[in-house]
């Protein structure tokens, strides 16, 4: 399994998502853990059903941790599969903050799911267990394309330490029309088949 990050840098997704599918039935049924790990597999590849459930096994096995993480997670598969309701249902568990969910119900009820963006953006910075990591896919979900080419820059300028920032990610996809993206994906040094790949994925 320690070569997973390679198959999604180089584009391999079909390979990547079959050998994740197969760990779903060598999983530990009482594992938070592994559940959680599954969740984001499928999560950055875009299986948003198969990431509600093993967020939730995570979220009923780890019921007195901090799992803003989860939530922030799923509020986006919720989104993903166009429903707006239970995307902001899941982002109002992060916060905890009376006047803070009062200004968010008003948000979301005038405007709408994107309105409130900057609130679950928000939510997530104070809790230091997500950090930058999370930046350049909360900014490319909330349409800001400038600001997450900046810190995918930035995160791509480090050592390698997490698969969120390969750019397999499906919350990537709003960038990747971007010549910004391409410069970015070339400065890697990736095979052109893989550089081809990540531009054209859909």
């Amino acid at each position: 399994m320690r070569w997973l990050p390679y198959l999604e840098w180089m584009g391999r997704r079909e390979e990547f998502l079959s050998l994740a599918k197969g760990g779903l039935e060598q999983i530990d049924p009482i594992s938070p853990s592994q559940h959680l790990v599954l969740a984001y597999r499928f999560f950055w590849h875009g299986d948003w059903d198969r990431a509600l459930r093993l967020s939730q096994n995570t979220i009923s096995l780890e019921s007195n941790k901090d799992l803003h993480g989860m939530h922030w997670l799923r509020s986006i598969c919720y989104e993903r599969l166009g429903m707006p309701q239970r995307a902001f249902e899941e982002i109002l568990t992060m916060v905890e903050e009376e006047q803070r969910v009062a200004e968010m119900k008003k948000a979301f009820d005038e405007e709408g799911l994107s309105s409130v963006h900057y609130y679950r953006f928000e939510e997530l910075r104070k809790h230091r267990s997500y950090g930058r990591a999370q930046y350049p896919m909360e900014y490319a979900e909330a349409g800001e394309v400038d600001r997450a080419l900046e810190c995918l820059q930035e995160m791509w300028s480090l050592p390698l330490e997490g698969w969120e920032h390969a750019p397999s990610n499906r919350l990537f996809d709003p960038l990747r029309s971007h010549p910004k993206f391409e410069e970015l994906l070339r400065k890697q040094k990736l095979p052109e088949e893989a550089i081809q790949k990540h531009l054209t994925l859909h």
